[in-house]
């Protein structure tokens, strides 16, 4: 397993979620003021420990992301390829 720390300056327009499917890849997104994100059902404000909500496979929650139009599509790189298939 490969871990890269990478850090960019940009300003925020919007949230900007804490778990992008980047490039074939999980990237955990951080920064200041930044709402948590639940690693049990995605959803903001809460985290795992005390989730009660229904779990989200991890391929329904990048389906979401990509209908939303979260990030261009090509950014989502082997990630679209997998959904295409499903």
């Amino acid at each position: 397993m490969t871990t890269d720390d990478i850090t960019c300056v940009a300003k925020l327009r919007k949230h900007i979620p804490g778990v992008l499917p980047a490039y074939g890849r999980k990237m955990m997104v951080a920064y200041p003021g930044q709402r948590i994100v639940c690693g049990r059902c995605f959803e903001l404000d809460h985290v795992r420990k005390v989730c009660s909500n229904e779990n989200v496979e991890w391929m329904q929650y990048v389906k979401v992301l990509v209908e939303e139009e979260v990030a261009p599509r090509e950014m989502f790189g082997s990630w679209i390829e997998i959904l295409d298939k499903l």
